[in-house]
């Protein structure tokens, strides 16, 4: 292989034929299909490397409301991070690792709530999490209110992996909150 053709994404300017490469590690992507409640995106994935199908899934749930925004931005950033095909697909990957994660401490903590609220959860990220924002808006829980509009905040450009992994990293901040009296 020449130096040029790795240097190269592989996709065309309309990001329609994007896949992931064999030698990539999709299972982060995967995992964080799973974690959101969209298993059957994360098998098709699996079975055909179709980034696309990924990227209108995620992108369907964008904007919901009412809804913990928190659960927005990482729809969000999620999709910023989508394999390109470039040599930062490494580090998209990785940052798509951390995403599957929140969104697993994302899970947990929306399906406490609902427990709470005497509701019971499905375990499905997206759909808990616009359960409980219904839940709120009609009864606000105590403490600080939770925003659950959609998420308008502007993220950095898709080329700038550093910048997507602040907002990762502020994101990872408003997930994993202190514990107060053994509830987060």
């Amino acid at each position: 292989m020449d130096e040029e053709s790795v240097s190269k994404p592989k996709r065309d300017s309309s990001d329609d034929d994007v896949t992931i490469n064999a030698d990539a590690d999709s299972t982060s992507l995967q995992n964080l299909l799973r974690a959101l409640g969209l298993a059957q995106n994360a098998d098709i994935l699996e079975e055909n490397g179709d980034v696309n199908a990924v990227r209108r899934a995620i992108a369907s749930h964008v904007g919901i409301e009412p809804r913990d925004m928190r659960v927005d931005r990482l729809l969000r950033l999620a999709l910023r991070l989508m394999p390109k095909g470039d040599s930062n697909d490494s580090q998209r990957y990785a940052l798509l690792s951390t995403l599957g994660d929140l969104a697993s401490g994302l899970s947990k903590w929306t399906r406490t709530r609902l427990e709470a609220r005497h509701s019971g959860p499905i375990g499905h990220l997206l759909k808990d999490a616009k359960t409980l924002g219904e839940a709120l808006n009609r009864i606000p829980g105590p403490g600080t209110p939770i925003p659950l509009g959609s998420d308008d905040y502007t993220l950095p450009a898709l080329e700038d992996i550093e910048g997507l992994s602040n907002e990762v990293n502020v994101l990872k901040r408003r997930v994993m909150l202190a514990s107060s009296g053994g509830v987060r």
